[in-house]
Formats: C-alpha cells, structure tokens, sequence
C-alpha cells in the first residue's frame, strides 16, 4: 500500500456527525434490514469525510457483505470506475479524476488516493452513478463510444448514458437562467436515478457517498430549502426503509477546554461536578448552531450498567481527548427558539466502523 493511500486509510482525526444527537435523524446501526441505504454526506475532496467513509464501506463490505456504493457522478462515470476497478484499463483512474474532473471539487489527487485504497480493501465494490450528467460531452461521451466499439449500442447501458447525458445538458441549460430551478430539476433526477437503480438491485443494502446538501432527511436542496433533496425524497417513496446515517457534519471554531471553569451536573437523581471540555460552531447542521461539552468527574462507574439509546459520537469528534471510563455532558444550541439540549454519553471502549466511540446514556 503507497503511502499516501495509508495516509488516506489512518487519518481518522475527524468532528463529525453532531447531527446524530436528534431523534429526527438518528444514526442507525449497520446489520439491520438487508434493503437499509446508509448515505454518507460530506465536503467533497475532504480528507477527515473520506477516512470515515472509507472505514464504514469497509465494515459495510466485510462484515454486512455489501458490494453496491452509490457515488455522485453520472452512471457512465461510475462505470468506467469499474472498468478500473477490474483492472481493465490501470490508468483510467487518474484520466477520470485528474484530467476529466479537473477543476471540479472531486478532481483532485486525493480522490485517486482514496479511490486506490478502496480498491485494495474492497476489491469487489461495485459502484453506481446517480448524478446527473456532468462532463456529458467529454466522459459521457467516450463512454458511448466505447459500447459502440464493443458491439452494445443497443444495451441498456447505451440508453441509460443516453438519459443522463440529456439530463447533463438540460441542468446546464436551466442554469444559464435560474440558478434555483436547475438544482431543484437536479435533486429530483438524482431521487429518481437513485431509486430505480436501487431497485434494480432488488433493494439490497446500499451505501452512498454524496454531499451534505443530498444526503441528509428533511433538508431541502442546495438553493432552497423548501424543495426536498434527494434523501427526503427516498424517505418519502421508501417510509419503510432505514435511512442514515445523518451527513458527517464538520465542528468548525473551536474553544479550547478549561478545567477550571465547573459545575454542577445530575444523572439519574446524583450530582457531580463537571469541567468545561471545549465549544464548537456547527455551520452545517441544520437543526443545532453549536454544541458545549462538559467532562463529569466520577460518575463512570455509577453509570456503566445504565442502558444505551445505541446513538453514538465518534471519539474523534470531541474537542478534548477521550479516554475509556469517561463520561460526557454534550449540550446543543437549537438554532430556533434559543433552546438546548442536552444529553450524557460514556466512552466504553466501543468502536464503530472501527473508530472509537462514545455511546448515549438512557439516564431518565
């Protein structure tokens, strides 16, 4: 393994998915119903979202026995992925993301590293483009050409490119005049695209990789919130189908911890005091503007054998170190009506997507 596809599969440093925290969106654990769709939201080209994504394919892959990845590119881009990932055509990959891509938030050398790590970790991944069509006549393109050449004009595959490259061009063409309409039109195409090929697929387990702006349930789309995006469109058509979790949503500003600053908390009827463990601004969570966390002192042991809700936070995501026997006020600042919430977290040791977590008490 080359070192910058290890730099990409160990660098699990993240703040990441606060939005977890509401019943809303609640983060569901993977080995549930075989046709769950656990979409991953993220900052496209972001090394902290890619390490995440990379470790939950990699569970999803080894231990649920999943094959099928979604992607936000158009499905004749995902199939020449696969063509690579066959070992077709080796250098495909750096002529899709560095030269075709160029320019583009995904064109960039650590999308060719994190696309090679997945390969050597999950060898059988199959990936599937539901995006509309972008680079319509470069990639999508040479994609015809290429089932021209290979006798499949007349294939599924032909009419499906044919689809997406029109889509391509109608999203471009409705831009140039409103910005709004054309992401929108997009939203609802990427909704569709998704869902027939989800079904095509027979509705087994799927995971997705997608931006922040589509992945999240009850968000609208990128210009107007009160549009549904793609996530809230799948919920709407599949209300019996988990999906999750919530996008990994980044902590931005930092306030640094302060042992000195204390108070008072209670849990299950017993006081303890607690010290300030640092601030974050959440500029990408929909319902919370920030969170506050307290470390409690001594309460570990009274609270170990305290049921879980099963909601967890990454160890990653907190603004102080966190050891095993640990336990965790986290407070939020609910963007409207000047409320907070509050709930406690322990850290036993657990790990999910095998990075360390932090695991929600049922205290009350």
């Amino acid at each position: 393994m080359s070192a910058k596809v290890k730099r990409i599969a160990g660098a699990l440093a993240v703040l990441a998915v606060i939005g977890a925290l509401t019943a809303a969106v609640c983060l569901r654990q993977l080995g549930g119903r075989a046709g769950d769709i656990y979409l991953y939201g993220e900052l496209h080209s972001d090394e902290r979202f890619l390490s995440i994504e990379l470790a939950a394919w990699s569970q999803m892959y080894h231990q649920e026995g999943a094959r099928d990845l979604f992607i936000e590119t158009p499905c004749y881009t995902a199939e020449f992925l696969n063509m690579w990932m066959r070992g077709e055509d080796e250098d495909m990959l750096e002529r899709l993301i560095l030269e075709q891509w160029a320019g583009t938030q995904g064109g960039t050398q650590l999308m060719v590293d994190f696309y090679r790590a997945l390969r050597e970790d999950c060898p059988e991944t199959v990936f599937h483009g539901t995006d509309v069509g972008h680079q319509y006549d470069t990639t999508g393109a040479l994609y015809l050409e290429y089932l021209e050449q290979n006798g499949r004009k007349d294939s599924e595959e032909y009419r499906r490119a044919q689809e997406c490259m029109e889509q391509g061009e109608t999203f471009y063409q409705i831009e140039a005049g409103d910005e709004a309409e054309a992401f929108a039109y997009r939203e609802d195409r990427m909704a569709e695209n998704f869902a027939r090929e989800y079904e095509r697929l027979g509705r087994r387990m799927v995971m997705g990789i997608y931006g922040s702006a589509h992945a999240v349930v009850g968000e609208g789309t990128y210009m107007s919130q009160g549009l549904p995006n793609m996530a809230s469109q799948l919920a709407e058509k599949y209300p019996d189908v988990n999906i999750g979790p919530p996008k990994v949503s980044l902590a931005d500003t930092l306030e640094e911890p302060d042992r000195s600053r204390k108070k008072t908390v209670t849990i299950a009827g017993k006081e303890y005091e607690a010290w300030y463990g640092g601030r974050a601004e959440l500029p990408y969570n929909a319902k919370f503007s920030s969170i506050e966390v307290w470390a409690v002192e001594g309460a570990y042991e009274d609270v170990k054998d305290l049921f879980t809700t099963g909601i967890t936070i990454l160890c990653a995501e907190y603004p102080l170190p966190v050891e095993t026997g640990q336990v965790f006020q986290v407070e939020a600042a609910v963007r409207e009506g000047g409320k907070t919430a509050s709930w406690f977290f322990r850290s036993d040791g657990k790990t999910q997507f095998s990075l360390p977590v932090t695991e929600q008490i049922k205290a009350g």
